[in-house]
């Protein structure tokens, strides 16, 4: 069975794209290069059985209802930062550091459109608190 799910992440293409952080005030955070989770597949796939993840690299999860989305970490051995993003494209919440493997769901205090996943201690690093945006 887990070789079936790994040629299935082999085999899942994403598209690509650079997404630019902003503070509340507008100012440059950082320049992101995202993989672009907009299918129900490729969202339910997300970064399972991956085994590294750069520290401007991410995975953007593009939703078609603003809605309160959970999200959990099964199969998933990086350990992660979430950031929720409203409608609009303000940060409405942060996941820090989230446990590798846990069966947990976790959803945002506020409904989301979007949602990124980056490295542990990006957010931290970065200063990415709520109230900043992207551009998309």
């Amino acid at each position: 069975m887990v070789s079936r799910k790994i040629l299935w992440q082999k085999t899942m293409l994403y598209d690509k794209k650079i997404t630019q952080l902003k503070t509340r005030e507008g100012a440059f955070i950082a320049n992101l290069n995202v993989e672009i989770a907009d299918t129900q597949e490729k969202r339910e796939m997300g970064l399972k059985f991956r085994n590294s993840f750069g520290e401007v690299d991410g995975m953007f999860f593009v939703f078609s209802v603003e809605d309160s989305h959970g999200f959990w970490m099964k199969d998933t051995s990086i350990p992660l930062d979430l950031i929720f993003f409203n409608s609009d494209k303000k940060v409405v919440d942060i996941f820090k550091n989230m446990s590798v493997f846990s069966e947990e769901t976790r959803y945002p205090k506020l409904p989301c459109l979007f949602v990124l996943e980056v490295e542990a201690g990006f957010c931290e690093k970065y200063g990415v608190v709520e109230g900043c945006t992207f551009d998309y």
